[in-house]
């Protein structure tokens, strides 16, 4: 899909989420987006049409790839995975769990996750080994 379309696509979604949600309610957005890297214009949009935010962005965390082809030797490509989120919830922290039995992936996506909260709280701890 070309980015005209990728931005066509974002911008139904964030108008179907003021909608359904409402344009200043709580809203969660997550999946394959198919939208790469944070400074697309797809992602953009959900930004600006449906004020949506990212953890990678609000924790200052450098965004990991979440997409890879099976044959490449090591993990590289896009970020198509997102978690967004309006406020008032904001991202305690963000990961990309790389988990793996002997070198195969259970997908070739590895997943995003973000505890968020609506208050104040004190950072995530990450448990030793937990990557």
């Amino acid at each position: 899909m070309k980015e005209p379309q990728k931005v066509r696509l974002c911008t139904f979604v964030a108008d179907l989420i003021n909608e359904v949600a409402g344009a200043d309610s709580l809203a969660i957005l997550t999946g394959d987006l198919n939208v790469h890297d944070n400074d697309s214009k797809g992602i953009q949009t959900l930004r600006d049409r449906a004020h949506l935010r990212d953890p990678w962005t609000d924790t200052g965390t450098s965004q990991k790839y979440t997409w890879n082809l099976w044959f490449k030797p090591t993990w590289s490509g896009h970020t198509v995975d997102w978690i967004l989120y309006r406020r008032p919830l904001r991202a305690l922290g963000v990961e990309r769990p790389t988990y793996n039995e002997s070198g195969e992936y259970p997908s070739d996506h590895l997943p995003v996750c973000a505890p968020l909260t609506t208050g104040v709280a004190a950072p995530l701890q990450t448990a030793a080994g937990a990557r």
